[in-house]
C-alpha cells in the first residue's frame, strides 16, 4: 500500500513520503482533492483544486509497460489539460 510515483518525462520512480497532492501538500477530501475513478481503465484521476495539479493513480500494481499505461491512460491526461490541470 505504498504510494510509487512515476515521472511521465523519463520514466524514473520513486517513493512518495505522503499522501495528498505533491505541489501543495493539499490533502482534504473532497474540498481539496477531488478524485475520479475510471473503472475502464482501473485509474483515478487525482485533481487537486488549491494548486491545479494533477495526478492518475492505480489503486493496484500497473503493468509491465509504462509506455503502454501512457498510451492507455492518454485520455485522462487530456481530461484533465481540458480543465485547465497541470502535472
Amino acid at each position: 500500500s505504498q504510494r510509487i510515483l512515476v515521472c511521465a518525462r523519463c520514466d524514473a520512480q520513486w517513493r512518495a513520503p505522503r499522501d495528498g497532492c505533491l505541489g501543495c501538500d493539499a490533502t482534504e477530501s473532497p474540498m481539496e482533492i477531488a478524485r475520479i475513478s475510471n473503472p475502464a481503465l482501473g485509474y483515478d484521476l487525482v485533481m487537486c483544486n488549491s494548486c491545479g495539479r494533477f495526478l492518475k493513480e492505480r489503486p493496484r500494481r500497473g503493468l509491465a509497460s509504462l509506455l503502454v499505461e501512457r498510451a492507455l491512460t492518454a485520455e485522462l491526461d487530456l481530461a484533465a489539460e481540458q480543465r485547465g490541470l497541470r502535472i
